[in-house]
């Protein structure tokens, strides 16, 4: 028994647009059922944010076995190892000469949080010091002083670094 995306899909779209979907099961060799699927926080599937889930259960659907009849909830508790944040932003132009814009890719949802970028050259000396910013504006870094040669702009969410993104500076 198997079951696909194309055969069959269960979406749950209650409670302020998150949405279940079941993309994939299969019966194990021994009766056991893995399902696979993501999460979806909005309606817009090409905008919405997206996490992935794999669920297993024995032969009778149960997430522990002798469940029998009753209700099992599943809640996921931690990262999948080596999970990371996909990139939200980018910079332009690249490369540069005198001034280096970074902005929000189209099409991502920015996660709520204080936000930072700061530019380091390739030796992590601080070219501009983490400043506060705005992921719904464009956000430009005066570079005109500063050599040719490769720049890091690193960004923090809430003090955290969430992405770091090379420029060329010729």
């Amino acid at each position: 028994m198997a079951w696909s995306y194309e055969d069959r899909r269960i979406i749950d779209s209650t409670g302020g647009g998150r949405g279940c979907v079941f993309n994939y099961g299969v019966e194990l060799s021994n009766g056991d059922l893995l399902f696979s699927g993501i999460i979806r926080s909005g309606l817009d599937f090409a905008t919405s944010q997206r996490e992935s889930w794999i669920v297993k259960t024995d032969s009778n659907g149960c997430l522990t076995p002798g469940c029998q009849d009753t209700f099992q909830i599943l809640v996921a508790s931690k990262e999948a190892p080596g999970y990371r944040e996909p990139d939200i932003f980018g910079l332009l132009p690249n490369p540069f000469s005198d001034r280096l814009v970074l902005g929000t890719l189209l099409g991502y949802v920015v996660p709520p949080g204080d936000y930072a970028a700061a530019v380091y050259d390739l030796q992590g000396r601080v070219v501009h010091a983490p400043r506060r910013i705005d992921p719904d504006l464009l956000t430009g870094f005066d570079m005109a002083a500063q050599p040719a040669g490769m720049y890091v702009v690193q960004v923090l969410r809430d003090g955290a670094p969430v992405q770091a993104l090379k420029a060329l500076k010729e």
